[in-house]
């Protein structure tokens, strides 16, 4: 998924939750990797590419009221991610 800066309303950094349930057949989760359309407690429906060994997560909450949630390889590098997201989005 593609995002442009521009649509981001805010960006959050989170701990992993809880994946939920699989809302497509493009949906999957093996315990190492996660992506697909989701919704959990926490979000309610929401899509994901993320690494599972990672703890953290960034979620983008974009202007149209989707949520994107993903990670890199590891925390530190999620956060730094996190960091320059928050310095270019204008949300």
């Amino acid at each position: 998924m593609l995002i442009d800066y521009e649509i981001i309303s805010s960006l959050e950094l989170v701990p992993m939750p809880e994946a939920g349930e699989e809302l497509s057949d493009d949906s999957f989760d093996d315990g190492v990797v996660r992506y697909g359309e989701w919704k959990n407690d926490t979000w309610g429906p929401y899509t994901v590419c993320a690494d599972l060994d990672v703890d953290n997560c960034i979620v983008a909450h974009l202007n149209d009221g989707r949520l994107f949630v993903f990670n890199r390889k590891n925390t530190t590098e999620t956060e730094s991610i996190y960091q320059q997201l928050l310095a270019k989005s204008p949300g």
